[in-house]
């Protein structure tokens, strides 16, 4: 599927909406207390100390910039940081590399990276509180930098959007709902009613009872609805296991102690939930009783052993 978000182009929003608020940011450390590769100290007179190399990149347009740096960010403030350049390093002779004969390359030549002035700022104020990565961005703990949880709110205030973020995402939205439509329709011819029946006992809805044209129009709004959750019925390798329990226990073969809410087949416990009863058929010292539910419980269809 086609969902590469250009993360190149971006720009800052502000997570209390359109604002004329401005925010002063200094340079920051990353979490192991290191700067940005692009900022040099400075003297006391407030120079930047640039090497012989910084200054021979700062003539070729790299950019540098000092510790005691700061930038004013805002809502709406754009940032494009992938027209960094680089260039060739070369020896003391001017040559750029040494070939022979045939004019192969026996030596590495060392290329070396410069930002823009964009990406420049950008890894110098990236690190900081106030900036969230995206608008949903999580703590450690589970709870978002910008709303907090519920004992404090948040510290950041900007989130970063993509340029493309919206539209990749609709688009990417678009083709899972297509995709879940053509396993529907496939299912369908492949099938028929029963197939699409059981699909939708996946789906937490017993349509046994209901016409195949009813059972087709669930699916495909489930499908418009949430496609991941009508693609996972196909895809997740669980899922036949999932159908068995489930027509296991809507026919009987598989009852429910209201007592202890253990699922029971014959007089052996399978556990609480569905969930733990499929891993525990998967397990393969209970091949056996794997088969004798399936066959119990499809008696119309001819059944394989389970590999």
């Amino acid at each position: 599927m086609n969902d590469i978000i250009d993360r190149t182009k971006f720009t800052l929003m502000n997570s209390c909406g359109r604002t004329p608020q401005k925010y002063t940011i200094c340079v920051c450390k990353d979490k192991r207390g290191m700067y940005p590769c692009c900022v040099r100290k400075v003297t006391n007179d407030g120079d930047m100390i640039l090497s012989e190399k910084d200054i021979e990149a700062q003539n070729r347009g790299a950019i540098f910039i000092p510790e005691n740096e700061t930038f004013t960010v805002y809502d709406g403030k754009k940032y494009d940081i992938g027209t960094g350049k680089t260039y060739l390093v070369l020896d003391k002779d001017h040559k750029l590399v040494e070939t022979d004969k045939e004019g192969a390359v026996k030596e590495t030549v060392k290329v070396r990276y410069m930002m823009n002035k964009d990406e420049a700022e950008w890894e110098c104020i990236k690190n900081c509180s106030l900036i969230a990565m995206s608008q949903q961005q999580k703590n450690a703990n589970g709870e978002s930098v910008i709303d907090g949880g519920k004992h404090r709110y948040g510290k950041a205030i900007l989130y970063v959007k993509y340029t493309n973020e919206d539209s990749t995402r609709r688009v990417s939205r678009t083709e899972k709902i297509n995709k879940a439509y053509n396993y529907i329709f496939t299912e369908k011819t492949e099938r028929g009613r029963d197939g699409l029946a059981q699909r939708s006992l996946l789906l937490s809805r017993n349509m046994d009872y209901a016409t195949e044209q009813d059972i087709e129009d669930f699916l495909l709004l489930e499908a418009s609805k949430n496609p991941d959750r009508v693609i996972s019925t196909y895809e997740d390798e669980s899922a036949q296991y999932k159908l068995l329990v489930l027509t296991a226990v809507n026919r009987g073969v598989i009852t429910k102690d209201t007592q202890t809410g253990q699922f029971v087949y014959g007089a052996t416990n399978l556990g609480t939930s569905v969930d733990s009863v499929v891993t525990f058929l998967k397990d393969d010292r209970y091949i056996a009783m794997y088969d004798s539910i399936k066959k119990e419980t499809f008696r119309e269809y001819n059944i394989k052993t389970k590999k």
